[in-house]
């Protein structure tokens, strides 16, 4: 059997340049997101060819934000 985790993205420190807007980032989500509760993380993939690509921890949800490069 194969194993496939070898292929996964692992989600790593963002890239200078490349991190977006934070303030506004968790003010839309802690809006628009009523059950979001908790310390505000985020992270990179590292992968990927056209859009960058982030995972956003808020307490226990995690959210994944695509959008394209500058």
């Amino acid at each position: 059997m194969e194993n496939y985790s070898e292929h996964i993205d692992k989600a790593v420190s963002v890239r200078e340049g490349e991190l977006p807007e934070l303030s506004r980032l968790e003010q839309y989500l802690r809006q628009h997101f009523n059950d979001v509760n908790g310390p505000f993380n985020i992270q990179q993939f590292p992968g990927g060819y056209s859009n960058l690509t982030f995972l956003i921890s808020i307490g226990e949800k995690e959210y994944v934000l695509r959008k394209p490069p500058r």
